[in-house]
C-alpha cells in the first residue's frame, strides 16, 4: 500500500468518524481530533494539507449553519419556509470549501455543466452495458414508482403540496450532490482511489443524516444511496445524472411519507 493511499484512508476515516461525533454531539472528542489535525497539518504533503483544510472548512460551515438556523428560527416564518432556508444554508460550507480549493489552485470537482460520458459498465465477464442504458433503466423504474404512488394516493395530494415537494426535492438534491459528490467525493478519490473514495464519502454521508435523528437503518440506507450517487457521478463525469436520480428518490420518499417535511 503506497503512502498516498494509506494517508488518504487515514484522513478519510478521520473525516467519517468526525462526522459521526459532530452529529451525535460528542464535541469534546471531535474538537480534540480537529485540534490534532491543525497541529500536524504543517507536516503533511500538499494534497493532505488541502484535505485537512477542507475538513476544517466543512465543519466550520456546519457550525455557522447551526448558528444561522437558530437566528432565523426566531423570525415568524412558515415551517416550510424555514426548511427551505435551512437547505439554502448549505451554500455556506460549499463556498468555504470552494475558497480553500481555489487557494490551493486545485479544481473543485465534478460539476453540473460537465458533458455526460457514456462509459461502458461491466456487469459480468460476458455482459457489458453503457452508462446511458443503466441510467435510463434506473430513471424509468423511479418515474414509474412515483406515478404508481400518486395513483394509489390520488386523493391525498393537491397541486400545491406536490409543487412544494418538487421545490424541496430539487433544492435539497442540487445542494447535496454539489457538496457530497461534486466536492467531497472528488477529494476522497484524489486522496485514495475511486472505489475507496466513493465508499468513504458515502459512509460520511450516511452518518451525517443522524443529525436529523435518523436510525442506524436509515443511515445505512443513505450510505447505499451515497454509493449509487457516487458511482453514477464517477461513471458519467457529471453531477446531472445523480441529481436527477436523487431528486426523484427524494420525491418518492416524501410521497410515501418515509421522510416528512411541513407542507
Amino acid at each position: 500500500m503506497d503512502t498516498r493511499y494509506s494517508s488518504g484512508l487515514l484522513l478519510g476515516g478521520l473525516f467519517t468518524i468526525m462526522s459521526f461525533l459532530f452529529t451525535r454531539g460528542f464535541y469534546s472528542l471531535f474538537f480534540i481530533i480537529l485540534l490534532g489535525l491543525l497541529i500536524l497539518v504543517t507536516f503533511f504533503k500538499e494534497n493532505n494539507r488541502l484535505f485537512v483544510w477542507l475538513i476544517v472548512a466543512f465543519f466550520l460551515g456546519n457550525l455557522l449553519i447551526g448558528y444561522a438556523d437558530h437566528f432565523i428560527g426566531a423570525y415568524p416564518l412558515s415551517p416550510f419556509a424555514l426548511v427551505l432556508i435551512s437547505q439554502l444554508l448549505w451554500t455556506i460550507p460549499i463556498l468555504l470549501i470552494t475558497y480553500v480549493t481555489k487557494k490551493f489552485n486545485k479544481p473543485t470537482g465534478y460539476s453540473y455543466i460537465s458533458l455526460i460520458r457514456n462509459s461502458p459498465i461491466q456487469i459480468t465477464s460476458h455482459f457489458t452495458i453503457s452508462f446511458f442504458q443503466l441510467f435510463y433503466f434506473m430513471l424509468s423504474l423511479l418515474v414509474l414508482s412515483v406515478i404508481l404512488v400518486l395513483v394509489m394516493k390520488v386523493g391525498e395530494w393537491t397541486i400545491l403540496k406536490i409543487s412544494l415537494i418538487l421545490l424541496f426535492s430539487g433544492l435539497n438534491s442540487f445542494l447535496e450532490e454539489l457538496l457530497w459528490r461534486g466536492i467531497l467525493c472528488t477529494q476522497f478519490i484524489r486522496m485514495s482511489s475511486k472505489r475507496m473514495g466513493i465508499l468513504l464519502s458515502s459512509a460520511a454521508y450516511g452518518l451525517y443524516t443522524t443529525m436529523f435523528g435518523y436510525t442506524i437503518k436509515i443511515s445505512l440506507f443513505y450510505f447505499l444511496l451515497g454509493v449509487i450517487f457516487g458511482f453514477v457521478t464517477v461513471k458519467s463525469k457529471s453531477l446531472l445524472p445523480s441529481f436527477i436520480i436523487h431528486s426523484i428518490i427524494t420525491i418518492l420518499l416524501l410521497l410515501l411519507g418515509w421522510v416528512v417535511i411541513p407542507l
